[in-house]
């Protein structure tokens, strides 16, 4: 009797514990510059399709870095929630490209002639609350 109450509560937390992160998204982001441009991609690496809401300032931060330290980034606005609509439908296994809805040059002082890497986190809500972020690999380039 003792043994089959240890296997049920056994079986009971290893339940649950799969479940906590059976929610979380397995996506890739890559950025990069074109021009002044900011594009964003994501890359579902999911078997299902993804909601993807449209990168912003409300979700996405583009952080510039010069010799590894971080640039103050040089505006500041009220953000507004519905920069992130409309939502994109992402299959799986596919990818799309969004543009920031600010140009480099619009978010941070950059020198001519430096070199500088860019990362961006995307952060991802659920009921007002952040569920999960995604960080993007280094893109480097020179102003």
């Amino acid at each position: 009797m003792k043994h089959s109450i240890m296997i049920a509560l056994f079986l009971l937390i290893s339940c649950h514990s799969v479940n906590l992160k059976e929610d979380l998204i397995d996506a890739k982001i890559n950025c990069y510059l074109k021009g002044k441009d900011v594009f964003i991609t994501f890359i579902n690496n999911n078997n299902a399709p993804l909601l993807i809401k449209r990168p912003c300032m409300a979700n996405a931060y583009v952080d510039i870095r010069h010799n590894d330290k971080s640039l103050p980034i040089k505006i500041r606005i009220k953000v507004d929630p519905n920069c992130m609509l409309p939502a994109y439908q992402l299959k799986a296994k596919d990818s799309v490209t969004f543009k920031y809805n600010y140009k480099i040059d619009d978010l941070y002082d950059l020198e001519k002639n430096n070199k500088y890497d860019m990362f961006i986190e995307y952060y991802i809500y659920e009921n007002n609350r952040l569920k999960q972020k995604i960080f993007s690999d280094k893109y480097s380039f020179v102003n």
